[in-house]
């Protein structure tokens, strides 16, 4: 018996189906969307058919082809859309390589090393250093800044290390700790040293910034002579100090602790570049900035920070903004140049 329109309705809609699959509208050829609409209008209109079981074939081959159309379709539009994507994603990491070689990388960077000495070992340690450690790094292209003992703390010793650029870097520990001179006497520097991981990896945190030239360093042997006091101030801060700190630092509190007394001799920044020698490890603190002064007795730093805190200008353009921005109060190394170190 021919089938009734009012007993099997076939409820596709193209318009719907469309969106749904996730393709645009005219997508597909045209004219074959349009002959298997028309079918598909056909069989909506409840056209006769001898069974029950030809109409449902009829529908289901006439669906499955429009279906096919799209997806076929829907299959080319999405490899287009992967190509597009995959050259947006090559190009963007192009350009981002592009800004990395571009991103000036020939700025000197600096270690600063704190060690932790096995109790009593300082004068062992520090007569060893200063006689096999400082000449034969500075021969390799290694700048050793300064090297001290600490004032307050007999088991530390610290050490500032300049390197051209972090390539260099890389390249001249590599020959150093894998060359003869650390070979020859590391059996006796090691077991010397309780820590030695404490070690911030730094870069001056404006162009110029950093120390000046070194001046001719003892020679070995040499009788110790009168030095000054060096201070390693770590600032600890809420914020990455590239957010906005190190200018103002440099623009508002080191002129006013220049004319109170304290020279302002270096100042650093984490680098942002990773550690490219994993053997030495180092901190992996971003939010600090390091700066470094001199004077002429151990307690002088103090009073005359105390006595800056107290003037108008201090309290007016830094003092507020500097605990602001301090996470907590800096760290403060009272740092005894060793006999061989280039800072006295």
């Amino acid at each position: 018996m021919p089938l009734s329109s009012k007993s099997t309705r076939v409820r596709i809609s193209l318009q719907a189906m469309m969106p749904d699959l996730g393709f645009a509208p005219g997508g597909p050829d045209a004219d074959a969307v349009a002959g298997l609409t028309g079918q598909v209008r056909t069989l909506r209109r409840g056209m006769s058919f001898n069974t029950l079981s030809d109409y449902d074939n009829r529908v289901a081959l006439t669906t499955n082809r429009l279906t096919c159309l799209f997806v076929e379709d829907g299959v080319a539009q999405m490899n287009r859309r992967i190509l597009e994507i995959a050259g947006m994603a090559a190009a963007a990491a192009g350009t981002a390589a592009a800004a990395e070689a571009s991103r000036p990388n020939s700025h000197p960077v600096v270690e600063l090393r704190q060690y932790k000495l096995v109790h009593g070992a300082q004068e062992k340690f520090i007569a060893l250093f200063d006689r096999e450690f400082v000449d034969t790094q500075e021969a390799l292209g290694m700048r050793l800044i300064g090297q001290f003992h600490d004032h307050d703390r007999r088991d530390r010793f610290t050490w500032i290390r300049e390197f051209p650029d972090m390539s260099a870097r890389a390249q001249m520990l590599d020959s150093f700790y894998n060359g003869p001179v650390w070979a020859k006497h590391r059996g006796v520097a090691n077991p010397l040293l309780d820590d030695n991981d404490n070690v911030l990896l730094l870069r001056p945190a404006r162009d110029g910034s950093g120390f000046g030239p070194s001046t001719p360093r003892a020679a070995i042997g040499a009788a110790p002579k009168p030095a000054e006091t060096y201070f390693a101030v770590i600032e600890y801060l809420w914020k990455d100090p590239n957010d906005g700190f190190s200018s103002f630092f440099l623009d508002h509190a080191a002129p006013l602790l220049e004319q109170a007394g304290l020279p302002i001799l270096g100042v650093y920044v984490p680098e942002e570049l990773p550690n490219n020698f994993p053997r030495l490890p180092t901190r992996p603190d971003r939010k600090v900035l390091i700066w470094f002064t001199k004077a002429s007795q151990p307690d002088d730093f103090d009073a005359i920070r105390r006595n800056l805190a107290l003037t108008p200008a201090w309290r007016q353009s830094v003092g507020s903004a500097l605990s602001d921005a301090e996470e907590r109060p800096p760290q403060i190394l009272r740092l005894d140049p060793t006999p061989r170190s280039a800072l006295q």
